[in-house]
């Protein structure tokens, strides 16, 4: 893995509030915020939520 790729990652995880970043005299030290499960489980119900946004958007337009 180049060091590109990897700093890719970090941030996508950092944005996502995968990992944060620990203080200490290190200078790259990272820890998980979440499990894989937790993750897999979030993603989940973002998408159910989205359904649901999609749902309501079409019902108020059939009232139209």
């Amino acid at each position: 893995m180049t060091y590109e790729k990897m700093s890719r990652a970090l941030r996508h995880y950092y944005k996502l509030n995968i990992i944060r970043k620990e203080p200490g005299p290190r200078r790259l030290l990272f820890r998980f915020m979440k499990t894989p499960d937790e993750i897999m489980s979030g993603q989940t119900d973002r998408l159910e939520h989205l359904e649901s946004d999609l749902d309501d958007t079409m019902y108020v337009k059939e009232e139209c």
